[in-house]
């Protein structure tokens, strides 16, 4: 049986989300991670939020690596 949402991944990428302009990287990325771990553990790997968490890490990471904001 799939566990519904709880809302801690959705917080945890709004959060992840919120360190990313201030330009806390090395928070941003490993709470992008772990999130997108455990959406795909727990839920699926095409879970609705897996998309945007994607999104947000891949968009993290250029930053980091300079080809970002």
């Amino acid at each position: 049986m799939e566990r519904e949402s709880t809302g801690l991944d959705s917080s945890s990428n709004n959060l992840a989300y919120a360190y990313q302009p201030t330009g806390d990287l090395d928070r941003a990325i490993p709470l992008y991670e772990q999130t997108l771990t455990d959406i795909v553990r727990v839920q699926r790997k095409d879970h609705p939020l897996a998309v945007p968490v994607r999104s947000n890490l891949a968009s993290a990471v250029a930053e980091r690596d300079g080809g970002g904001p």
